[in-house]
């Protein structure tokens, strides 16, 4: 299944954020995260984040283009979607 394997990528760049901005990056987390309100956060309370999305190239029924986002921010090269997508 899409997600169940981590795709071996370098770590991309982090983006040029100020202080404040990585600050309000870094308070919203919590916020943002699917955590149940009657549970101890854990490993498994986060799997939810895990699944980010990614990007899928169709021709009909077919799947011939696959990317997983293996972090947030992280994103397939455009040129292999385009190619992909036949453009």
């Amino acid at each position: 299944m899409l997600g169940d394997a981590i795709p071996d990528v370098a770590m991309p760049k982090p983006p040029a954020f100020s202080q404040d901005m990585w600050w309000k990056y870094a308070s919203n987390v919590m916020t943002l995260s699917p955590v149940p309100l009657n549970a101890m956060p854990s490993v498994q309370t986060f799997d939810g984040v895990r699944r980010l999305g990614g990007t899928f190239v169709l021709d009909g029924d077919s799947v011939v283009y696959a990317y997983a986002d293996p972090i947030p921010g992280e994103h397939p090269d455009v040129a292999a979607v385009l190619k992909a997508a036949g453009a």
